[in-house]
């Protein structure tokens, strides 16, 4: 018995960090999209990033935004802007005390051209 409870939490802990991943990937992209659009600000961008992960049942504050370049006032044609993200896994864990997964962090990354 303890070894299927076991088998059950770690299925329940990887499942939920695929999810999570999921939700982290399209996040960004929606936030990269977002920021290749000529006039957007770096607020908009992080505002679009956080409203997805609203989206996806995951809270806006657990991760943290990062925006390369960070000012995209007076970015020109072409210039490749990169959305990333990062959550540590024990934030967004629907297990008290993740076992398995609980030091990780989960990110992801997108870069589009600004138009």
């Amino acid at each position: 018995m303890p070894f299927i409870i076991m088998f059950a939490l770690g299925v329940i802990e990887f499942s939920r960090a695929l999810t999570v991943q999921q939700v982290l990937t399209n996040a960004v992209r929606e936030g990269a999209r977002q920021a290749t659009l000529d006039g957007s600000s770096s607020a908009e961008v992080k505002e679009k990033v956080a409203e997805n992960l609203t989206i996806g049942k995951i809270d806006s504050t657990a991760g943290e935004v990062t925006i390369t370049p960070t000012s995209l006032d007076g970015a020109k044609s072409g210039t490749t802007v990169t959305v990333a993200v990062q959550v540590p896994y024990n934030k967004v864990s629907w297990l008290p005390m993740p076992r398995y997964l609980g030091n990780t962090v989960l990110g992801s990354q997108c870069s589009m051209r600004h138009e």
